[in-house]
C-alpha cells in the first residue's frame, strides 16, 4: 500500500467529505471519511499517558508552596527584626520625659541616661552671632557701581583674615555675591542688602554663635566700604546659664557657644529660647510609663505576628477528618520548627549575662526574665492565642515602679558590662567580639604589680595595672586594677544582653543571606524545583513524541480505512449497475 502525504490525503477526499481542520502539519481526524473520532481517541490516550507529568506538576506545586511559605516567614522575621531594632538600646526603649515651667524660655529632650530629678535652670544670656551694618554709606540701587578702578576688602572672622578682590565696575549686588560665594569664608559670613525705604545698606552677618565668632572690617580700598562706615548692631556672645545654683558666684556662668546644650546634665539636652529672671525655670525629668508600655506592646505584637504565621503554615487540622487530619504546607518542616524553637528559647530563658536574684545575699539581678515582667506564653491549647505572648500591663507597671532600670535592662541591655567588685574597673569590651555572659575574674598582685590574671578561666595579657582577655568568649575585655595591695583577688563581670538585642541577633542568623537556615532550605527547595522542571521538560518531550507517533499511526489507519471505504463504494456502484 502506498504512503500518501497528509496534503494528498486531504485533497483527495476534499469535495467528498467534510474535513474540518488541518494546521501546521498536525493531523486531526474529526469528520473525515471513516467517521471515527481519532482526535478524541488520541487525546484520551495522551491524557492517560500523562499521569507522570501530572504527578510532577503537582509535586512542583507543593515545593513551590513550601518555598513561598518560607519566603513569607523570612519577610515576617525581617519585619520583626526591623521593629525591634528601634528598641534595642536603653535610650530607645527606656523612654523618659521632661517638663519645664516656662516653655517660652526653655525646651528639654531626654534619653535613658537622664536621671529622674528636678532642676532649676537660670538663663542669663542667649548665644548670639555677630552682625555689622554699613550705616555710613547707602546705595540708591542694587546695581550701583562700587568702584570704577577695583580694589580689595579685608575682613576678619573668628580670628582668621579674608581678602575679597573687587574688580572695576563691580556693583553692590555683585559684591554681596562675592562674599557669599567665597570658598575660603565657607559661608562663615553672609552678606545681604537691607532697604530702609530710601537706600540699600550692606549687612555682614556671622553665621556661627559664640563670643569667639566675631567680625571685624580690617581695611578697604573702596571708599564706601571703609571700616569707619560699619557699625556693630549685634554682639557675638555665648549663652550663660546656672544649673541648680551652680556656679555659685553671682558673676560666674556655665557658658557655651550655642543655645543647644547637651553636655551639662547626662542624657539631657537643653534648648535655650529666652532669658529668665533670677528665679529661673524648673525642669523635671521623669519616667514616661505610657511610652514604655507602648514599646512593650509593640514588641509583643510584632513577635506574635511571626508566631501566628508559623502556626498557620505548620498546623494540623484534626477537625476536617479525624482519621486523616489535614496538614498545612510546612507541617513537620525542620526549618520552621527550628525557627519556632529559637524564638521560644529567647523569650523563655534567662537573659544573657543575667543571674537569678539571691534574696539571702542580695546578689544577682532582681529582674532577669520576661515572665517576671508580665510577659508569658499562652499555654491554653483551647485559646485562640495559644502559643503567643500575653502581656499583663498591671504586672509590668508594678515591676517598672520597683526597678525601672532593671526592667529596661532585661529588654534592651546591649552588651552592657557590670562588675560586683570594687577592686577593679571595667575599661572596655569589644562589640561583636566579647560575648555576653558572666565571667569569673581572678588575679594576683605582688610587689604592687599584677603577676597573673584570668577572665572566665582564660589566661590574660598584663600591661601595668591593666588586664586584657586574649581568648575565649570574653576576648577583648579589658580591666584596670584599682587596689594594688599584694594578694589574690576575685570578682565577676557580667556582660548583659537584653531580650530585644538577643532576638535581633537570632533573627539575623536565621535570615542570613548566606548561612541562614531559611536561605539554606530555600536553596535546597530551588534545586528540587529545578530538578522537577527538568523532569517535566523531558516528560513533555516524551508525550509530544508519543502523540506524534499516535497521530502517524492513526493517520495511516485512516488512510487504509479510507481506501477500503472507497473500494466499497465502487463495488456497490458496480453491483447497482449489474442489477
Amino acid at each position: 500500500m502506498s504512503d500518501y502525504s497528509y496534503d494528498y490525503i486531504n485533497s483527495y477526499y476534499e469535495g467528498y467529505y467534510d474535513t474540518e481542520t488541518y494546521t501546521s502539519g498536525q493531523i486531526t481526524f474529526s469528520g473525515v471519511s471513516t467517521g471515527t473520532d481519532f482526535d478524541t481517541l488520541i487525546e484520551g490516550l495522551v491524557s492517560a499517558e500523562s499521569y507522570t507529568l501530572d504527578n510532577l506538576e503537582n509535586w512542583k506545586y507543593q515545593w513551590e508552596a513550601k518555598n513561598e511559605a518560607l519566603s513569607d516567614l523570612n519577610t515576617a522575621l525581617i519585619s520583626l527584626q526591623t521593629a525591634l531594632e528601634d528598641l534595642d538600646t536603653l535610650s530607645e526603649f527606656f523612654a523618659k520625659s521632661a517638663s519645664v515651667t516656662d516653655s517660652s524660655a526653655l525646651s528639654v529632650s531626654v534619653d535613658a541616661d537622664a536621671q529622674e530629678a528636678t532642676h532649676n535652670i537660670v538663663i542669663n544670656q542667649l548665644a548670639q552671632n555677630d552682625i555689622w551694618f554699613n550705616t555710613g554709606a547707602g546705595y540708591s540701587a542694587t546695581d550701583e557701581v562700587l568702584t570704577s578702578t577695583g580694589g580689595t576688602f579685608v575682613l576678619e572672622y573668628a580670628g582668621e583674615s579674608y581678602t575679597i578682590d573687587v574688580e572695576a565696575g563691580t556693583t553692590v549686588s555683585t559684591f554681596v555675591n562675592l562674599i557669599n560665594s567665597d570658598a575660603d569664608l565657607d559661608d562663615g559670613v553672609r552678606a545681604a542688602l537691607v532697604n530702609d525705604g530710601d537706600e540699600y545698606h550692606l549687612e555682614l552677618r556671622g553665621m556661627d554663635l559664640g563670643e569667639d565668632n566675631t567680625i571685624s572690617i580690617t581695611s578697604s580700598t573702596i571708599a564706601s566700604l571703609d571700616p569707619s562706615n560699619f557699625e556693630q548692631t549685634q554682639v557675638a556672645c555665648n549663652s550663660q546659664i546656672k544649673v541648680d545654683g551652680f556656679p555659685t558666684a553671682a558673676d560666674e556662668w556655665i557658658e557655651r557657644d550655642s543655645n543647644y546644650i547637651d553636655d551639662v546634665l547626662d542624657g539631657v539636652a537643653l534648648t535655650l529660647k529666652d532669658t529668665t529672671d533670677s528665679g529661673g525655670t524648673t525642669m523635671t525629668v521623669s519616667v514616661d510609663n505610657d511610652a514604655i508600655v507602648e514599646n512593650v506592646q509593640t514588641f509583643v505584637e510584632q513577635f506574635n505576628t511571626v508566631i501566628s504565621l508559623i502556626q498557620e503554615i505548620s498546623s494540623v487540622d484534626y477537625e476536617s477528618d479525624e482519621d486523616e487530619p489535614e496538614a498545612s504546607v510546612m507541617t513537620g518542616n525542620y526549618g520552621v520548627d527550628m525557627v519556632n524553637q529559637n524564638l521560644k528559647d529567647v523569650i523563655a530563658t534567662l537573659g544573657l549575662g543575667f543571674s537569678y536574684y539571691d534574696s539571702d545575699t542580695g546578689g544577682g539581678d532582681y529582674y532577669s526574665t520576661l515572665s517576671q515582667l508580665g510577659i508569658t506564653t499562652d499555654a491554653d491549647d483551647s485559646s485562640v492565642t495559644f502559643g503567643q505572648l500575653l502581656f499583663d500591663e498591671e504586672d509590668f507597671l508594678e515591676a517598672l515602679e520597683k526597678d525601672p532600670e532593671g526592667v529596661a535592662m532585661v529588654f534592651s541591655a546591649n552588651d552592657i558590662a557590670e562588675t560586683d567588685s570594687t577592686d577593679f574597673t571595667i575599661l572596655s569590651t569589644v562589640d561583636g567580639t566579647t560575648q555576653p555572659g558572666v565571667y569569673d575574674v581572678e588575679y594576683t598582685m605582688s610587689g604592687g604589680a599584677v603577676v597573673s590574671a584570668t577572665i572566665g578561666g582564660e589566661t590574660c595579657a598584663i600591661s601595668g595595672d591593666e588586664i586584657t582577655c586574649i581568648s575565649g568568649d570574653a576576648l577583648g575585655m579589658a580591666l584596670r586594677v584599682d587596689d594594688l595591695t599584694d594578694g589574690t583577688y576575685t570578682g565577676s563581670v557580667a556582660v548583659k544582653r537584653g531580650k530585644i538585642p538577643e532576638l535581633v541577633e537570632s533573627i539575623d542568623e536565621m535570615c542570613d543571606s548566606q548561612n541562614g537556615i531559611l536561605n539554606i532550605i530555600q536553596e535546597n527547595y530551588n534545586d528540587i524545583i529545578d530538578s522537577i522542571d527538568d523532569k517535566i521538560d523531558n516528560e513533555e518531550t516524551r508525550l509530544e513524541q508519543y502523540e506524534s507517533r499516535l497521530r502517524d499511526k492513526y493517520s495511516r489507519l485512516e488512510t487504509t480505512l479510507s481506501e477500503y471505504y472507497s473500494l466499497q463504494t465502487t463495488l456497490e456502484s458496480q453491483l447497482d449497475q449489474l442489477e
